[in-house]
């Protein structure tokens, strides 16, 4: 998911930066999905069906009901042949969540260096990663 999410940058760093910014990345991921998922309260998740849309890729089609209202959600997934099937993106109500990683760190890099990039995933949000 990093290295998608950095798109065409990621083969520009160093090994070195390449570790730092998959650490930086998976934390910042996990603290944000965490501290969602914390906030939700007598909502309900119901899988819906799965589809295959390539050999290599499993789409987990899901919603999350929420005062009534369904909120759609995939988990793709991709296989990773000797690690197994690994997650690759969610896409919640239609809004790639890597898609919106990608935007934002496009943005910020084409104004500042990887330094400041890694500053920013390791504060607590990304400019209006809030609103996602």
């Amino acid at each position: 998911m990093a290295k998608i999410s950095l798109g065409k940058r990621y083969n520009s760093l160093s090994a070195s930066e390449q570790k730092q910014f998959d650490e930086a990345f998976e934390q910042k991921l996990k603290s944000s999905y965490i501290d969602k998922l914390l906030s939700y309260t007598n909502q309900e998740i119901n899988i819906k069906d799965a589809s295959k849309p390539q050999p290599n890729r499993y789409w987990l089609n899901s919603e999350l009901i929420s005062e009534g209202k369904p909120y759609e959600f995939v988990y793709k997934f991709y296989d990773a042949k000797e690690r197994g099937w690994l997650i690759y993106d969610i896409d919640i109500i239609g809004v790639s969540i890597i898609q919106t990683y990608r935007s934002q760190f496009a943005d910020l890099l084409d104004n500042a260096d990887f330094a400041t990039l890694i500053a920013k995933l390791n504060q607590t949000t990304l400019p209006n990663q809030g609103d996602k």
